[in-house]
């Protein structure tokens, strides 16, 4: 495996919570993952549209826009992927 570069993860984490976010930042973080943070669903969303992620892990219950609304809008917009998501309620 020498030579072999990692292949670099996309993490997004969305929690109302900043401690929890932090919390979570740290669990995921490693050198091959990048970590991109939001404090609520329509960050993320805006986020979703210019970024491509591997994984989001989402709060489920925030103020005005729910952790429901990534999801909805992935769903929507053809060109919005993932390979995963992990919410949290």
């Amino acid at each position: 495996m020498s030579g072999e570069t990692p292949q670099n993860i996309k993490i997004l984490v969305v929690d109302d919570d900043q401690n929890i976010a932090e919390i979570l930042v740290d669990i995921v973080s490693a050198k091959e993952r990048a970590v991109d943070v939001c404090h609520n669903g329509l960050d993320a969303v805006e986020s979703i549209q210019n970024n491509m992620y591997d994984l989001i892990i989402v709060d489920l219950v925030m103020p005005k826009v729910g952790g429901l609304a990534p999801q909805e809008f992935m769903e929507l917009d053809g060109n919005a992927k993932m390979d995963a998501a992990l919410r949290m309620g």
